[in-house]
């Protein structure tokens, strides 16, 4: 018996030490797990805060592009480029036709556009009426032309019973 009492004594000295031991790796797992727990949570909340922020990034660069798009369409239409240049004599002749004015017309320099400046295509008219009314729908006309352009000097004078009203300007192109 005393044989089992020992073999008893030892297996419950065993079973004891396995309980401790188990307690403890559970009680040193359990302080990590709940470290774990903290951090995996952390990064839960970090990656939901960072989805959205790139969620509202996306939405706010599609709003820019298709604002930006519209606005660039915008700018194509007024500002032209510099092969469609090419019949500007024409058109401004075609308005001093339709007011029955005299029309001379001429270049007057050219600037080439420079990174994200418009380039521009400088001009001089000169027309010519005995009516103050025609010359002044011509050059309402110049400052309401479809393309981008600023009208620099404007003179007006008499010769032989005319009217000359001389216009120097600019049309601005881009590449």
């Amino acid at each position: 018996m005393e044989n089992f009492k020992k073999r008893l004594v030892l297996d419950l000295s065993v079973a004891v030490l396995v309980i401790v031991a188990l307690a403890a790796g559970l009680a040193f797992f359990k302080g990590n797990i709940d470290n774990y727990l903290e951090r995996i949570a952390q990064g839960r909340s970090l990656l939901l805060s960072r989805t959205e922020a790139a969620n509202q990034l996306a939405l706010l660069q599609t709003q820019y592009n298709s604002s930006i798009e519209s606005d660039l369409n915008t700018l194509n239409n007024i500002v032209p480029t510099y092969d469609s240049l090419i019949n500007l004599n024409s058109e401004f002749q075609s308005l001093a036709a339709a007011n029955h004015l005299g029309y001379g017309f001429s270049f007057a320099g050219q600037t080439a556009p420079n990174g994200a400046s418009l380039g521009s295509l400088g001009y001089n008219i000169t027309v010519t009426s005995a009516d103050l009314n025609g010359l002044m729908t011509f050059l309402k006309s110049l400052t309401g032309f479809h393309d981008l352009s600023s009208v620099d000097n404007v003179s007006l004078h008499t010769s032989n019973g005319q009217l000359n009203l001389a216009v120097n300007g600019r049309v601005f192109y881009r590449q």
